[in-house]
Formats: C-alpha cells, structure tokens, sequence
C-alpha cells in the first residue's frame, strides 16, 4: 500500500506560495502577459509552463489556479546558456454555475 485516506485541505485554492501569488497577478490583469522575476532551470521554466497550460484539464487547481480557468504560456531564455523564465496569460474566468 502507497497511499492512505486523508481529508481535504482546508482552503484548497490558498494563494500563498510565489507561483499562486504571481498567478493571482496574472488574474487580475486579465488578457495581459506576466512573465515571473524570478530565474529558472530549463527543466523546472518548461514543466511549469506545462502544469499552469493544463490545468482546465484537472479537477483542482495547483500553483493558485482554479478549475475552469483557461491559460496559455510559455517560456524562454534570457540568454544563450543563461536562466529560463516563464510567462503566461488567463485567457478565461472559470464558469459560475
């Protein structure tokens, strides 16, 4: 056995973390690029870019996304062999059903 029963978080979409608070930057200027200050692996500037784009697809949200809410992104090098930064924009609020 690998996992165990756990109850849910109390505030599942606290947005207290760096990603989650550039995230809530990013929302409250809707249809704008925001690219993140801080620097970047290749590796971690790519799978973020990655986790923020799909998650529409997810039931929950993670780095201060919600459910619903259609994001594109993408991410780059400031220079040759130099750190990675990631940039993204909220495309669509989530429905309120």
């Amino acid at each position: 056995m690998y996992t165990e029963r756990s109850r849910p978080p109390r505030k599942p979409f606290d947005r207290s973390s760096k990603w989650s608070q550039s995230v809530d930057e990013a929302s409250e200027d809707r249809g704008d690029w925001r690219r993140v200050l801080h620097l970047l692996k290749h590796s971690t500037a790519q799978q973020m870019a990655s986790d923020i784009k799909s998650r529409r697809k997810l039931p929950r949200g993670r780095f201060g996304t919600r459910p619903g809410e259609g994001w594109q992104t993408s991410y780059g090098q400031v220079e040759k062999d130099g750190p990675w930064f990631v940039r993204f924009l909220l495309e669509e609020e989530p429905s309120v059903a």
